[in-house]
Parts: structure tokens; sequence; C-alpha cells
């Protein structure tokens, strides 16, 4: 057999179920020890406390982001399916809290054929619908196994789809069995199936939004150092806009919060605001989660953090040179 026809029969997806299957012991020892990932080690590992009946409609939205995109399915859902129990999972602490409608949330497990299995016969879930291509090979295999369907809601065309595509037979195999609901008619090309649009921009707002007053810039997934810069370039504008600070992890929350008081800026907490932001207020520190992605519509300006840097240098010059009319 030709080395095509392997790929075409699925071989790279094995070798990766092989692969993880070796690891696992290694994968369960982090797990167990990472002082992130051991807080719901079991869920990781494929043995969660279940709240909801196996049968389950399952919902995969790994962060914050897509989580937002699974808030406004589940109303749908519970037309299309009323009584169904609806679980959600994702991939983190921070999503784990979020609110989107679901029975109940968990962490998904990790992607070891024995986990996956353990999950799925625990679950025993209706469907598993992935909100916006998180692809997992053994998740996948596993379902396609037990005849479980798979539906990808929301898929727009990434660099990683590409990079997949590229590998002969292995996108084939991966997607073999998966329905696809892409979100525009560029992602439809490369996926089919029929697009239904911007998910997160039906998602419920929050029961008291955000509003200001003068021109705003969001500084939106920051990580430290990057606060520090954006406090920087602001001051240098004339006159200043408002600062919406949001910093990555909520775990900085406080930390951000601190620097901002012991700088002397005049800021507010987001969890304290019940009414528009005064207009002598500089700095919003966006404390909340799942507001985010409603505030870029009517910001001036929009900085998007990098873990990869945190000095800045060129977002400095790019802020600052903002025209005072925006």
């Amino acid at each position: 057999v030709c080395s095509s026809d392997l790929l075409r029969m699925g071989a790279l997806i094995r070798l990766y179920g092989l692969l993880v299957t070796l690891l696992s012991p290694l994968f369960w020892l982090l797990v167990r020890l990472h002082p992130r990932l051991r807080t719901h080690a079991n869920e990781r590992l494929g043995a969660p406390a279940l709240e909801v009946n196996p049968g389950a409609i399952w919902i995969h939205a790994a962060s914050l982001g897509e989580g937002r995109a699974a808030q406004a399915l589940v109303p749908a859902l519970r037309l299309a399916a009323p009584g169904e129990a609806i679980l959600r999972t994702c991939t983190s602490d921070n999503a784990r809290e979020q609110r989107i409608g679901a029975d109940q949330t968990l962490c998904a497990p990790i992607d070891v054929p024995v986990a996956v299995g353990e999950w799925l016969d625990r679950v025993r879930p209706r469907c598993l619908l992935l909100i916006e291509a998180e692809l997992w090979p053994a998740m996948i295999e596993g379902c396609r196994r037990r005849r479980i369907p798979v539906v990808v809601i929301g898929a727009r065309v990434g660099a990683g789809t590409l990079r997949l595509r590229k590998v002969p037979g292995l996108w084939r195999s991966l997607t073999r069995g998966v329905r696809f609901l892409p979100a525009d008619a560029a992602a439809a090309t490369v996926y089919g199936g029929q697009p239904i649009g911007e998910l997160k921009r039906e998602a419920p707002p929050p029961a008291v939004p955000l509003r200001w007053t003068r021109p705003a810039v969001l500084g939106a997934c920051t990580h430290p150092g990057e606060d520090e810069a954006l406090l920087h370039a602001m001051r240098r504008l004339d006159p200043r806009p408002l600062l919406i600070l949001a910093p990555r992890n909520p775990r900085r929350f406080g930390a951000v919060g601190a620097m901002l008081e012991a700088r002397g800026e005049n800021f507010v907490r987001r969890s304290a605001l019940t009414r528009p932001v005064p207009p002598e207020v500089d700095v919003v520190l966006l404390d909340t989660l799942g507001e985010l992605g409603g505030l870029y519509a009517d910001a001036a300006a929009a900085f998007i953090g990098d873990r990869k840097s945190t000095r800045l240098n060129s977002s400095h010059s790019s802020v600052s040179r903002m025209p005072s009319s925006a």
C-alpha cells in the first residue's frame, strides 16, 4: 500500500492516538500536578461528576469567546429539543465560571483516547457541537466510533485549518462524517455547509451594558507590561480618551487595580458600575467576564494584547497617533 493510501485510510490519526496513548502517563501527571489543571483534574481525565443524565447535548466551547457564541446557540437548542439537557465543556477555569445557560459546565477531557473514551462512556452525549472549529482528533474519533453526530458551528478559516489541509488525506480523515455550519461564505467554500453568520453578535447583552460619553480606547486581552504602556500612551494624548483595560487573565484583575491605584489613576472597576462611566473617570478596569466582545464596536480604537511581546514600542506610537477627533 502506497503512503498516500495509508494517509487516506487515516494512518496519521491512528498514529496520533498511539503517540498520545503512550504519553498518557505524562499527561496524567501533568494534570494532577499543574496548579491550573489540577483544580478540575477528574474532569480533564475523563471522570466528571455529572449533574445531568446521560444523553445530554454536548457543546464544546473552549474559551470565553466561544462561550459567547454558545450562549447565543443555547436558546435555539432549547426550542429545537425541549426537555433535553445541555452540557458545556471548556478548556479553562475562567470559561468554566462563564454562564451560558447550559445545565452544567465542565472542563473537557484531555485529548487522549483513554480519557475521551471514559468521558464518552459516562456522558453518552446525544451529539457533540464544536464551536468555531475546535477539532480534537481523539474527541472526534471517539464520537465517530460510538456513532455520536459531530457538528462544527461557526467555523472560520484560520492558519491551522490551512496547514491541516495541506497534508494529503489528513483533513479528510479528521473530518470524515463531521458536519460543518460555517460562519460566512468564505468559510463555506473551505468547509462546505450553509453559512449561519456570527453567533457572538446574537448573544444576549449584559444586564447593565457599559456606556461612556467620550472617545474610548479598548485595551483588550492585556498581559503584564501592556497595561502600563497603554496608560503611558493615553497620557500623551490631548484630549485624553477613556481607557478600558481588559486583562486577559482574570487573576490579574487585582494586580492591575493595585497598579492603577498606585499610579494615582482616576479609575473605576466595571463590576462597581451601575450607570454610564462618569466623565471624570480616565480608566475602566473590565473585571467582568463575557462583555469584552461587545465593546469593540463602540470604541474609537482598540489594542489587542500579544503575549509574545510586552515592550509595545510600536503600540505606543500607533495609539498615540490616534486622531483627537476619534
